[in-house]
């Protein structure tokens, strides 16, 4: 491989994580979203709208539909692979 079809193939794998990381972020944004804290006798609504319309901005820009579900990734245990267990 080239020097410059390295240099591509880190481009896009870097771009690839980095979508990735945008879209665990607008996940966790999006389960915290409208969730009531209290602290020190004070109880407010956690708003993310702003934040998750910036993230589905850039994601949209990278060609992801964002208007598809984003489903939470699931980590098989290994005996659960094997069907044995």
């Amino acid at each position: 491989m080239s020097h410059e079809t390295q240099g591509i193939h880190r481009t896009g794998r870097a771009r690839v994580e980095a979508n990735r990381r945008a879209a665990a972020r607008a996940l966790l944004l999006v389960i915290h979203d409208g969730k009531m804290c209290s602290a020190e006798g004070e109880t407010w609504e956690l708003d993310f709208s702003s934040e998750l319309e910036r993230i589905d901005e850039v994601l949209q820009m990278a060609g992801i539909d964002t208007t598809q579900p984003l489903h939470c990734p699931i980590r098989w245990r290994d005996e659960d692979e094997d069907g044995d267990k």
